[in-house]
């Protein structure tokens, strides 16, 4: 039994943790994405993947350090950039850093505003990116700005 490519382990640990965790025993996923992060520290994949377990296990200044690390590494994945973002205003929400976290949610809705959308025919590769830009959006919007959201609109 081979352990899994790094890009796929951290596709993998993104994948776990995406939603806040919900008592499961999620070691094996944060696991995935140290080891990911091991082998290619300077890629934006490990590093959110990386972010986002440290999120969702209680460690938010980490977390925002490496959410603005994989943002600045995501190049053109515009999904993985807005995503990192909204993570980032999360993670300084969670550090009782409301400047920081009201920022972070102004940088997230610019970035949203460059990612495909259904109506432009094509919504970009990678698609998994592209779903999690739209579920940290909805939870960092959530938790930061309650009210309506507009599904095609950057609030």
């Amino acid at each position: 039994k081979s352990a899994p490519a790094p890009d796929g382990a951290a596709q993998a640990a993104m994948a776990c943790f995406v939603a806040p965790p919900c008592g499961l025993d999620l070691s094996p996923a944060a696991a995935l994405a140290e080891r990911a992060l091991a082998a290619r520290e300077a890629d934006a994949i490990p590093q959110f993947a990386a972010a986002l377990t440290r999120l969702r296990t209680g460690k938010s200044r980490e977390a925002a350090r490496y959410f603005a690390l994989a943002r600045e590494s995501a190049g053109t994945d515009m999904s993985l950039r807005a995503a990192s973002s909204y993570y980032l205003a999360i993670a300084h929400h969670q550090s009782d850093d409301p400047p920081a976290a009201a920022a972070a949610l102004d940088v997230a809705r610019a970035d949203f505003g460059n990612v495909s959308t259904v109506d432009d025919g094509d919504t970009g590769l990678p698609i998994e990116h592209w779903l999690i830009c739209h579920a940290s959006r909805r939870e960092a919007e959530a938790i930061l700005q309650p009210g309506p959201l507009s599904d095609n609109e950057p609030q």
